[in-house]
């Protein structure tokens, strides 16, 4: 559902999806049960116009899963085909944006909170608890026709707690892209970003690319050539699971 009026809106959503699903193993002969699926997704959202060029917009979302499957390990590390694990997201974000015809700006803060757990035969198995915070800005301004100049700064903490593992780390970033487009139908960026990581310490990534449009009788073609560096930390998730006994 959803409510517009001439200052913003606001809209809601709830999907909800159940299958049966199927026997998960050809090892489980006993219970020979059907493994399904079960996820409930809510989403919240509006926004707010300040003035002609102000907006304040906000978003909420919940995602509540459960998988069953089979093959897992009792506390006597003995086998068992009756396994869930349950998945519990919530995720909001408020922003705060701005624009005119050369410039434009935006300002958002998001918090993520994540709650994972594995069950064998309904006892709790291993699991985590984990949340990400993160302020960004992102801004655009037009140097002359056809040339802009995309920059922002993102400061993110995340946090983790497994039972055995609890972790928390902080990352720094600040990037640049400048965009021109020299016709129509082509397009070239080159970009930098430079990111601080507190247990991976600093790394500097570049990219350039080209795009160009074709049209012919048939449709329209895009061509993308694109070469550039990349960096992304391993998530403290991923390290505790690669830390822990299950790996």
């Amino acid at each position: 559902s959803a409510y517009r009026s001439a200052d913003g809106f606001i809209s809601a959503t709830i999907n909800e999806v159940s299958t049966e699903g199927f026997n998960a193993s050809t090892a489980d002969t006993e219970l020979r049960d059907d493994d399904g699926y079960e996820n409930l997704t809510t989403q919240l959202s509006g926004q707010y116009s300040i003035s002609d060029s102000v907006s304040l917009s906000g978003s909420y979302r919940r995602v509540s899963a459960d998988n069953e499957y089979d093959g897992c390990y009792r506390a006597d590390f003995s086998l068992t085909h009756r396994c869930d694990n349950t998945f519990d997201m919530q995720s909001g974000r408020v922003a705060l944006s701005w624009g005119s015809e050369v410039s434009d700006g935006v300002v958002s803060l998001t918090q993520t909170e994540i709650d994972k757990a594995f069950l064998s035969e309904g006892a709790f198995s291993f699991g985590a608890s984990g949340q990400i915070d993160q302020l960004s800005y992102v801004g655009r301004r037009a140097i002359m026709s056809g040339v802009d100049l995309i920059y922002g700064a993102e400061l993110e903490r995340s946090r983790l707690d497994d039972g055995q593992f609890e972790a928390e780390r902080g990352q720094n970033s600040v990037f640049a892209e400048l965009q021109w487009a020299p016709s129509d139908d082509s397009s070239v960026s080159i970009a930098a970003r430079n990111d601080d990581n507190d247990d991976f310490g600093q790394h500097v990534s570049t990219r350039a690319s080209y795009i160009r449009i074709h049209s012919s009788e048939v449709g329209i073609f895009k061509y993308k050539v694109s070469l550039g560096t990349g960096f992304r930390a391993p998530s403290l998730y991923e390290i505790a699971y690669n830390t822990g006994p299950f790996a």
